[in-house]
């Protein structure tokens, strides 16, 4: 059994959460929900030792392994993949193929060698030996990072390959509490529900901070919310549907009761005032002793329905409902007529010796939303790029239809600049040349306060700079909107409040997403998928969202 016991924790002077407590055993697999910088990382950097609370306790069994993925990863950049992964494992697997070697190359076996090579096998075998040879390779394959030689200086490899290189160490290490942050950032479906699989079937228990509601849906049994209107956590058993489901009946029934109590709140102050009306008008129009009588009964009464008002306000009255205030998000573009406003003709590109596209081409018809799918390292932010004219084909044609406004939103933030405020960034980009107000009115929208558009881009988080990546699109009101992974580093409100505003989006669309959910919601019309350097168009024109995910999902592998 694993338990936190009332734990509290500030950032500076900021309550992050207090009064958290809950247990839970091995097997049982939770989701940790809750807005950017409601504390979902420090209480899994808590739990794992990596974070002091300033006040409560963490009780768990006697030798219990944890396995921590960190959302931003540190690591030693010079050391080799297969040490990174599996630090044990590789290191008594190359001082046994660096002993077999040398005894290879001997001219004569001696007892040194030989004694050598003999320590060098137990201590294989003590590693796991093939069986866990077995586990890493297979591990490795389902990241997708078995092409890569274990040798490999981790320096080398991309963002992407770092972090699921990080995945693999800790699925691993046979942990008896996995704590998961944002996991699935990086992945391509294939590795998703490889990881959904794991996770089901594995027995250790498991904490996961994720903005896939898909699977959250699939691998939890249990969802917490860290409340940051409270400050405090709450439980819900089942999965994220199921918990959205109670929070939503919750928030109508809260609301409701509100409703009530108001209504009941104001008829006793109107009934208080009336009889109070009616003792004065009663003593003051009267010398009638017993008239004045009846009026001071009359003032008593009044005098006790008010008590009891003050009762419910002070002891019974139920709080309004209070939500976080959502992003308000709203993006206009032309609604374009049925003629290609994008087309790609024979394009051919290669990446060092890697060919990515063989004579590709396609067009974007109209208003048209679509899916770009494929696995990891199949090209698909290059395709992107090579639309925007980031990259330039090897040969082809990529041609865009004159007066058509293009927003591309990068999957990584790294375009933002660092050295600037929000404000100025902004001011840069404006082509309206909107006053340093009306930025600030349209940053808050962003949840972004007056004050936040003084800092410097640099401190700001992942979340931040992703929110501010979408502000820097929708200033624009683009004809075609590009993105690339749009909702990684963002919340789920953050997501909801993302899909909203491209429902009602009258623009061209292309997006790469893993996110199954968004995927269903943003409503595509195509799926372009990459496949063996070639693009492959899957088309529904007469129903476009009908069933998309049982009609598209196999396009996502």
């Amino acid at each position: 059994m694993f338990r936190v016991s009332n734990l509290e924790k500030y950032f500076g002077e900021q309550l992050l959460f207090q009064h958290v407590s809950f247990v839970f055993s091995r097997g049982e697999k939770i989701g940790i929900v809750g807005p950017n910088g409601s504390g979902k990382t420090t209480l899994l950097r808590t739990i794992a030792g990596l974070t002091e609370s300033d006040q409560g306790s963490i009780s768990l069994p006697d030798r219990v392994t944890i396995g921590y993925l960190p959302q931003n990863l540190q690591l030693d950049e010079e050391m080799a993949l297969g040490e990174f992964v599996l630090p044990i494992f590789y290191k008594a697997h190359q001082e046994m193929l660096k002993a077999a070697s040398i005894l290879d190359e001997s001219a004569a076996s001696c007892d040194e060698m030989l004694t050598r090579y003999s320590q060098a096998v137990e201590n294989f075998e003590n590693s796991g030996g093939y069986v866990e040879e077995i586990k890493f390779q297979s591990v490795m394959r389902e990241m997708e990072l078995d092409t890569l030689p274990a040798e490999r200086r981790m320096a080398t490899l991309s963002g992407g390959q770092r972090t699921r290189a990080a995945l693999a160490r800790v699925l691993l290490m046979n942990a008896d509490l996995l704590l998961l942050d944002e996991p699935t950032n990086n992945l391509d479906l294939n590795s998703i529900e490889w990881l959904e699989g794991f996770i089901k079937n594995s027995s250790a228990a498991c904490m996961i901070v994720s903005h896939d509601r898909f699977f959250l849906d699939k691998t939890c049994t249990r969802i917490l919310e860290l409340d940051s209107l409270a400050s405090r956590i709450v439980s819900y058993s089942g999965n994220f549907s199921w918990y959205r489901e109670r929070k939503d009946a919750e928030r109508v029934r809260a609301e409701r009761q509100f409703k009530v109590q108001q209504e009941k709140i104001k008829q006793l102050t109107n009934d208080v005032r009336e009889v109070k009306e009616q003792a004065s008008r009663t003593e003051n129009s009267t010398v009638n002793d017993y008239l004045r009588g009846r009026s001071k009964k009359v003032a008593a009464k009044a005098k006790a329905r008010e008590a009891r008002l003050a009762r419910i306000i002070e002891k019974e009255q139920v709080g309004k409902p209070r939500n976080i205030e959502a992003m308000r998000l709203n993006i206009t573009g032309r609604e374009l007529h049925r003629s290609p406003i994008l087309r790609l003709e024979n394009v051919f590109y290669s990446r060092g010796q890697q060919l990515l596209f063989n004579s590709v081409s396609a067009d974007l018809i109209g208003s048209r939303r679509v899916v770009l799918a494929g696995k990891n390292g199949s090209g698909k932010t290059t395709l992107l790029k090579l639309i925007v004219n980031e990259l330039t084909p090897l040969s082809g044609e990529i041609s865009l239809k004159d007066n058509i406004e293009v927003c591309y939103l990068p999957q990584h933030q790294e375009s933002l600049p660092a050295d600037v405020s929000m404000l100025q960034y902004f001011q840069s980009i404006d082509t309206k040349q909107m006053s340093e107000s009306s930025l600030r009115t349209f940053l808050n929208r962003f949840q972004f306060s007056k004050n936040d558009v003084f800092k410097n881009i640099s401190m700001l988080s992942q979340g931040e700079k992703a929110k501010l990546l979408l502000a820097s699109c929708m200033i624009k009101n683009p004809d075609l909107l590009i993105m690339d992974e749009p909702t990684n580093h963002l919340d789920i409100p953050a997501i909801e409040s993302l899909e909203k505003a491209l429902s009602a989006y009258t623009g061209a669309m292309i997006v790469v997403t893993h996110d199954r959910y968004f995927a269903e919601k943003i409503e595509p019309h195509e799926v372009w998928r990459i496949e063996n350097c070639s693009l492959l168009v899957s088309t529904e024109p007469s129903s476009p969202v009908a069933n998309l995910i049982d009609r598209f999902f196999f396009l996502f592998r």
